[in-house]
């Protein structure tokens, strides 16, 4: 039988995150969502195929050992990308489907009913039912919004770092520094921790992937994760539910967070219940809120024309792939900030923002040139030894496409460029 994990019409929650790889890339703890459903399924289950919408298949092609938007005419059992795993799937059963609301979550198709099945482009409820498999109503839970993957992050780190086996092992000297707990503690290979270093695990777990770096006088609460090759600079504060994946610099104050990986917020300022892409780099100073003056849910701009209440005290910023702040930035309270953008200036910033536009707060926004933009995203990447590929530079190709919409609904003074 083999497995599909899809992805459905709800990624259009997780912009700007989900411009530039399929939902199920997101990270909730140590791994990936693909990565924890995998865990879930039974045993021996490899027969893995993976669906992606179809301007991220040759780049996601290049990334994973599995095949994309591949599907045979066999047994099939489909999981949404977005599922937040907790509980292992039951995969036998004749032709069904799991939903809530709008969304699919699980479902499973035979090899009969796969000799008819038409592959979308994204999955939605009509794709299942077209097949009339036996649905019922299931509440397991799901990412609608960036904000229900960091209410889960604590739990993610607990469950993920006590699932690997290593906590209380320790791979450096740690006599020059201070370990809380250190049964819940996990060090990795060629790990450099400094002078004056306190891991305060008394909270939930600490894993420290290999060759990450913690200079001195940091401070790093549990439960958190710190990715490979990640620099946690001098006096630094890392509250729990913080998720920082590899080769990230970060400073200043972090709390309740996800950094995706290779984005600095190496200088001092708070970051919140926020959520922030690959390649983001944060000015010095730059601030977000995550809780309203008078306490009340706060409301999140996911899109030029929509407006959610997340029902949720604390939410800070959303920030897409490769966007850049100046010095003293400030992000209002459930700001969500798109790909490619550049931002600063004094006061707040506009809640929300579309992908490629220039702000500085002294003028109306304006448009940021994709080429320009592309060209200092190669320079970005070559600094850390990447080089940009050309099936991700056409993912950024379609970022500013499918994001002129937003810029036009938002009325953001056109660039006035042309490729000619």
């Amino acid at each position: 039988m083999q497995i599909c994990i899809f992805e459905d019409k709800g990624y259009a929650n997780l912009l700007p995150l989900t411009y530039t790889r399929p939902a199920y890339l997101l990270r909730a703890g140590l791994q990936t969502l693909l990565e924890k459903i995998i865990t879930q399924l039974p045993a021996g289950q490899t027969n893995l195929v993976l669906h992606c919408r179809k301007e991220l298949q040759p780049w996601l092609q290049l990334q994973d050992k599995y095949p994309v938007n591949e599907l045979r005419a066999e047994d099939t059992f489909f999981i949404n990308g977005r599922l937040l795993a907790g509980t292992p799937f039951k995969t036998s059963g004749k032709n069904f489907l799991l939903s809530y609301n709008d969304v699919p979550l699980l479902a499973k198709l035979d090899a009969k009913t796969m000799k008819k099945f038409v592959l979308p482009s994204v999955f939605d409820l009509k794709t299942f039912r077209a097949y009339r498999p036996v649905e019922t109503k299931s509440s397991l839970p799901i990412a609608n919004y960036f904000w229900d993957i960091l209410a889960g992050s604590s739990a993610d780190i607990q469950a993920d770092a006590q699932r690997s086996g290593q906590l209380g092992q320790y791979l450096s000297d740690t006599a020059h520094m201070q370990i809380v707990n250190p049964q819940n503690v996990f060090i990795g290979r060629n790990v450099v921790l400094k002078p004056g270093v306190v891991l305060d695990a008394s909270g939930g777990p600490i894993y420290i992937a290999d060759q990450a770096e913690i200079l001195p006088n940091a401070v790093i609460l549990g439960p958190v994760y710190i990715g490979e090759k990640t620099l946690i600079k001098a006096t630094a504060r890392i509250y729990g539910g913080t998720v920082i994946g590899p080769v990230c610099k970060v400073g200043g104050e972090v709390e309740n967070s996800t950094l995706l990986g290779y984005t600095n917020k190496q200088h001092d300022g708070f970051l919140g219940h926020a959520y922030l892409g690959e390649w983001v780099n944060l000015g010095a100073g730059t601030e977000n809120s995550d809780l309203k003056n008078n306490y009340h849910p706060v409301k999140v701009q996911i899109s030029a024309s929509r407006e959610i209440n997340s029902d949720r005290q604390f939410v800070g910023c959303c920030i897409g792939d490769h966007t850049k702040t100046g010095i003293k930035t400030m992000l209002a309270t459930g700001a969500v900030i798109g790909c490619f953008n550049n931002i600063y200036g004094a006061g707040f910033q506009p809640k929300y923002l579309p992908s490629f536009v220039w702000n500085d707060n002294s003028a109306p926004p304006a448009e940021h040139r994709p080429d320009k933009a592309i060209q200092t995203a190669k320079i970005v990447m070559a600094r850390r030894g990447f080089e940009l590929s050309k099936e991700q530079e056409k993912i950024y190709q379609q970022v500013w496409q499918n994001s002129a919409k937003e810029r036009k609904l938002l009325k953001i003074k056109t660039a006035g460029w042309s490729k000619k």
